[in-house]
């Protein structure tokens, strides 16, 4: 099976935004949403999202607001429900 929690970023994944990191990386963005449903109704500051991630994932590697965005857009198939949202300035 795969852990998404231990995926690492490979030169396809940094070269073409493709690749198991971001498919992996959006299921845990995606239960880290649903996990604090209650407290928000899903809707998260990126950068809060972020460190929600980092505290899940396995290892020491960084993930940036690119790297969100991009796995977010892996789950452009689920509907218009499931994006990023820019608010504010």
């Amino acid at each position: 099976g795969v852990d998404p929690l231990a995926s690492s970023k490979g030169l396809w994944d940094e070269l073409l935004g493709i690749g198991q990191f971001y498919d992996e990386l959006a299921v845990q963005v995606l239960t880290v949403c649903m996990q604090t449903r209650e407290l928000n109704g899903g809707l998260l500051d990126l950068h809060e999202c972020i460190n929600l991630v980092r505290l899940t994932r396995k290892g020491d590697q960084l993930i940036d607001v690119e790297d969100i965005e991009r796995a977010v857009g892996c789950l452009s198939a689920l509907g218009r429900g499931v994006g990023i949202r820019h608010y504010g300035k």
